[in-house]
């Protein structure tokens, strides 16, 4: 827990830091980033633009090297993308198990 406490105070660090020079990254500017990182799915591409609409993820974003790029965007989709349902199991699908006493 403290852990994360730290990471928002780092976070809002970062921002006030970035306001008070006026260079937010644009979101345009991690979009063309983002088009040429052709190994990650689409998927994930897409939900990167609500991921991009934090100033601070889009510095944190632009702050990696191209190979860590990917890793971090998508620990972030992750957080915010829709889980599949669980897998269930229809009626058909259960095998039958006799047990003899």
């Amino acid at each position: 827990m403290m852990a994360y406490v730290n990471f928002k105070k780092e976070q809002a660090i970062k921002k006030e830091k970035v306001s008070q020079q006026g260079q937010q990254p644009s979101i345009t500017e991690c979009l063309e980033i983002l088009n040429d990182m052709e190994y990650l799915p689409d998927e994930v591409k897409i939900f990167a633009s609500d991921v991009f609409k934090d100033a601070a993820n889009r510095e944190i974003f632009l702050g990696y090297n191209s190979r860590l790029r990917g890793m971090w965007l998508k620990k972030e989709v992750d957080k915010i993308s829709p889980q599949p349902p669980p897998f269930r199991f229809s009626r058909g699908d259960i095998p039958s198990i006799n047990l003899v006493l």
